[in-house]
C-alpha cells in the first residue's frame, strides 16, 4: 500500500535513515499487520530493564 511506503519511508532498524521494509505486511479491517522476521531468537521479543516484555509502541 502507498499510505504503508509512506510510512517506512526514513525508518531504518539501525537508525540510518534508509528505507526499511518488514518481511510481511497486510491490512485487515482497520488494522495493519507488520512482521518482521529476525534470525536471532534474542531480537524476537524487547524486553525492559527488568527483564519484562516491553508493552510500549
Amino acid at each position: 500500500m502507498k499510505e504503508i511506503d509512506e510510512a517506512l519511508k526514513g525508518a531504518s532498524k539501525r537508525g540510518t535513515g534508509n528505507q526499511g521494509y518488514p518481511e510481511y505486511t497486510a491490512v485487515i479491517s482497520d488494522f495493519v499487520l507488520v512482521v518482521e522476521d529476525k534470525a536471532d531468537m534474542d531480537r524476537q521479543v524487547r524486553r525492559t530493564d527488568k527483564g519484562l516484555i516491553a508493552m510500549d509502541t
